[in-house]
């Protein structure tokens, strides 16, 4: 009860915080209950427990060096049983390894026995080049937008022949990689198709990181609701130190930036323009060692202001073209020599020989030529 006094000429309590109002669309709050209940769902496919253990036993005599909690994720995801399981991973700490050890199980009859067919693992990113790491590792993968696409079709009826290949069946299990980025919609629909077809999914990534551009949080409100399983030993950082420290910053503990800075992992700079310029300098230095190195900003303004000062000193060591094609999106200069990302999908572009070539968003590409009629011809960066 507010008392009159205390109320605001609109009628509102002049206790509340101004701009402290959440929303939320009819559609987006009937989704996340869809997620929810899907949470608790039980009747997954799932391996004999005695034989996931016997199956992990001999990879790891075959030399499969999975830690604890690697090993206790990998094993009760394949026995669980199930619909969803969460897997949460901090940076480092081996997700990847424990999704692709788990793409290895789902398709080895080994382990599976028979009459019980092997199943596959299918992996979703939010991005193709994520997509493609997750393909690396022995899955089918796709991205997100283009595998709901995919499904729509075979759904309707309207299906290409190339899509029969991503049919799902009771078997399989997808897998959705950094899923703390697929927002609530995308979530939902992937929940549709996997109920559909009788089979399992698995959420990995990690809620504390970069969530979903639209609304999102989904993974952060099943984690412990869902089956979770959470990555605990960092095992990237070869320093002990910053093993734990990269918990406790992830932690939000700002007392850690004093062990940063201790190791010498920070360096002060009395202005934006000095930190941009020692950036860039730095960044310099690593290509021309040929170290692969990215500068990370704020905002994509700065983006265009540090491209455009790597670009003039890369210039100025003859390394790429001065003049080249003027880019509108962010009113930079592309020559021969320069690499640049394509930022949406496109699958029926041709190639130079005419052939159809797939460009997804992110995509990075080294220009080799420019037309006269202004027109890149790319290769992938990093390729002759």
């Amino acid at each position: 009860y507010v008392p009159s006094a205390d109320r605001l000429t609109n009628g509102q309590s002049a206790f509340v915080r101004p701009g402290s109002e959440r929303y939320a669309t009819a559609g987006s709050r009937q989704a996340e209950d869809s997620l929810r209940k899907a949470a608790v769902v039980c009747d997954g496919r799932h391996a004999d427990p005695v034989a996931a253990r016997a199956w992990l036993a001999a990879r790891a005599e075959a030399g499969l060096a999975l830690s604890v909690d690697q090993a206790q994720a990998v094993e009760g995801i394949l026995t669980g049983g199930q619909q969803l399981s969460i897997l949460i991973g901090p940076a480092g700490t081996g997700k990847s390894r424990v999704a692709a050890v788990l793409a290895e199980a789902w398709a080895d009859p080994d382990l599976w026995g028979t009459p019980t067919p092997p199943g596959r693992m299918v992996g979703l990113a939010v991005s193709q080049n994520a997509a493609n790491v997750l393909a690396e590792q022995g899955m089918t993968a796709m991205n997100v937008r283009r595998w709901l696409t995919t499904q729509q079709r075979l759904t309707t009826g309207s299906a290409q022949p190339a899509d029969e290949a991503y049919r799902l069946g009771a078997g399989d299990v997808v897998l959705v990689d950094e899923a703390s980025m697929v927002d609530t919609a995308d979530a939902d629909a992937i929940r549709q198709h996997v109920q559909a077809a009788g089979a399992r999914w698995i959420w990995a990534g990690d809620h504390r990181q970069l969530g979903a551009v639209g609304a999102g949080g989904m993974m952060a409100d099943l984690a412990g609701t869902a089956t979770t399983y959470e990555l605990a030993q960092v095992h990237r950082m070869n320093a002990e130190w910053e093993r734990a420290a990269s918990l406790r910053l992830r932690d939000g503990d700002l007392a850690v930036l004093a062990d940063y800075e201790r190791h010498g992992r920070l360096r002060a700079c009395p202005s934006l323009a000095h930190a941009e310029a020692d950036a860039a300098r730095a960044w310099l230095a690593d290509t021309l060692a040929g170290v692969p190195a990215a500068v990370v900003v704020a905002t994509n303004d700065q983006a265009a202001r540090l491209a455009t000062q790597c670009r003039n000193d890369l210039i100025a060591l003859g390394r790429i073209a001065p003049d080249g094609v003027h880019l509108a999106r962010q009113s930079t200069m592309a020559g021969v020599g320069d690499v640049v990302v394509t930022r949406t999908n496109h699958r029926r572009l041709a190639d130079v020989t005419g052939r159809r070539a797939e460009v997804w968003n992110r995509d990075r590409w080294t220009i080799t030529e420019i037309r006269p009629d202004g027109a890149l011809i790319v290769t992938p960066a990093g390729q002759d």
